[in-house]
């Protein structure tokens, strides 16, 4: 079955990948094959950090096994639309949220300071201020 396919340039389809997963961070990516995407995927990030010679054996079997999957049907023959990455767990905020900690802000900059810094010269040396300033609040 294989000699009836075409041979395939390994190398072109390499570029290919490190071309289209860079235009995919902004979701401009326009893939020639699901093949290639999948294995793009399965090879992961050295498919950006490494070169082809460096990667060549490994790129030649993830082509190998993702056009046989997309021909099986074990992989999607289409290629998955691109997500924004969700915020990291605590880092959810919404433009309400944020327009809140902005009010909360310049509400703090317009205050006048609360406390200020004494250092007179014959002061002792403080256990938590080693420039031996003691801090008074204003009442």
């Amino acid at each position: 079955m294989r000699l009836c396919r075409p041979p395939i340039d390994y190398e072109r389809a390499f570029l290919e990948a490190v071309e289209q997963m860079h235009r995919r961070k902004a979701g401009n990516d326009r893939w020639s094959n699901p093949a290639v995407y999948w294995a793009a995927v399965d090879i992961g990030s050295d498919l950006m950090s490494r070169s082809y010679p460096e990667i060549k054996s490994r790129w030649q079997a993830a082509v190998d096994r993702a056009v046989d999957g997309v021909r099986s049907g074990e992989l999607p023959a289409v290629i998955p639309p691109r997500y924004d990455a969700l915020p990291a767990p605590g880092r959810q905020t919404t433009p309400q949220v944020a327009a809140q900690h902005l009010t909360a802000i310049k509400a703090m900059l317009a205050r006048k300071p609360t406390s200020t810094r004494t250092c007179p010269q014959d002061a002792p040396e403080s256990p938590t201020l080693s420039s031996g300033c003691a801090v008074a609040t204003i009442a």
